[in-house]
């Protein structure tokens, strides 16, 4: 992780918007490309055996892949507030544990409901939840399956959704100092919002 973001600081040694394309084209573009696959090699791998054996290596795979890229926290991740539900974390109060608690003793069929799934708590979505439950003894083998299978098909939606929307915001990132543009007024606003995510990151 350390030198990705040493490469990005390198980039952005200069004021100019060239340096902000090569954030953009060089790191931010080619991980959500990774984070959009990963997780749906993960979520197949689920539909075929949702066992932990059988999905540990792609779930390091994926959350490797939103790991490298957690740091960008602008853009459609954060206009359609995705990042809790990718990763909830921190989580001091167990939500998490908590969520699927709930969730396992109701037995709760909206697991089985793609559309419906992220309707539950963010707490219940994403990498940490998935890491519950293909690393902690479950009450309910066959529900676990079950959420885990919603859980990685929902991962890869999102991870899709990021992937197809980030052309259109980075398109806005790039036409910065036109008069059109009411996100980014200026290539040192994009510079700045480069600069808060990757040192929040570190």
């Amino acid at each position: 992780m350390l030198p990705r973001i040493a490469l990005v600081f390198s980039f952005l040694a200069g004021p100019a918007l060239a340096d902000a394309e090569a954030v953009i084209e060089k790191h931010i573009a080619p991980g959500y490309a990774n984070l959009s696959s990963a997780p749906a090699d993960l979520s197949a791998a689920a539909t075929i055996d949702c066992s932990p054996d059988a999905l540990r290596s792609q779930f390091h795979a994926a959350y490797d892949a939103w790991i490298s890229i957690s740091h960008i926290q602008f853009g459609p991740i954060e206009d359609q507030g995705l990042s809790l539900a990718i990763a909830f974390w921190p989580d001091p109060k167990d939500s998490t544990g908590k969520a699927i608690a709930r969730l396992t003793a109701a037995a709760d069929p909206i697991v089985d409901t793609p559309d419906r799934f992220s309707d539950v708590s963010a707490a219940a979505q994403g990498f940490t939840a998935l890491e519950r439950l293909l690393y902690d003894p479950q009450p309910d083998p066959n529900y676990a399956c079950r959420l885990t299978r919603a859980i990685s098909t929902e991962l890869s939606d999102k991870a899709q959704v990021i992937q197809a929307d980030w052309p259109a915001f980075a398109a806005l990132m790039y036409s910065a100092d036109e008069d059109k543009n009411m996100r980014f007024q200026s290539t040192d606003e994009v510079n700045r919002v480069l600069y808060t995510a990757l040192s929040t990151g570190l």
